[in-house]
């Protein structure tokens, strides 16, 4: 008689188990390159505003503004736009889980942790890349702004 020999057969559960894996390691790198875009987005956005509004920049310097008054400014228009971003963001989330929700066994929700944190991350994210466009707006020279062409 003859030695037959086998190989190991992965349970099922295993190899739902590596399926489930693999799809978070693609869904984190999807997630990844979306804040990095997110963020080359809206530190360019928020040059291109700093650069459109260099004469009003000037104007509030020449009327008292400090250079924090002019940061905080930007960051708040920041903070602003990339939390508005966020809430689309968990709005279309949420209705993607409902809509696979209602038209697949699947069950879906949406925690209120995960859209706070969600929140508190774009939020945090715009702040950050916002710095660099609000301190450059905050050390424009007070002439040179104003001598800026409309």
């Amino acid at each position: 008689m003859r030695a037959v020999h086998t190989r190991p057969v992965i349970g099922l559960s295993a190899g739902f188990a590596l399926l489930a894996l693999l799809a978070r390691i693609v869904g984190l790198g999807v997630a990844a390159w979306i804040v990095g875009i997110a963020c080359v987005v809206i530190m360019n956005v928020m040059l291109a505003t700093v650069t459109e509004r260099t004469r009003e920049i000037g104007i509030r310097k020449s009327l008292g503004a400090r250079s924090t008054d002019i940061m905080m400014q930007f960051l708040t228009e920041t903070a602003v736009m990339s939390a508005l971003g966020g809430m689309i963001g968990v709005a279309v989330a949420y209705a993607f889980a409902m809509i696979v929700s209602a038209t697949t066994p699947v069950p879906m929700q949406v925690s209120l942790t995960a859209v706070i944190s969600a929140l508190c991350a774009s939020t945090a994210v715009g702040v950050f890349f916002g710095v660099y466009p609000a301190r450059s707006a905050a050390s424009l020279h007070l002439l040179a702004a104003l001598r800026q062409e409309v």
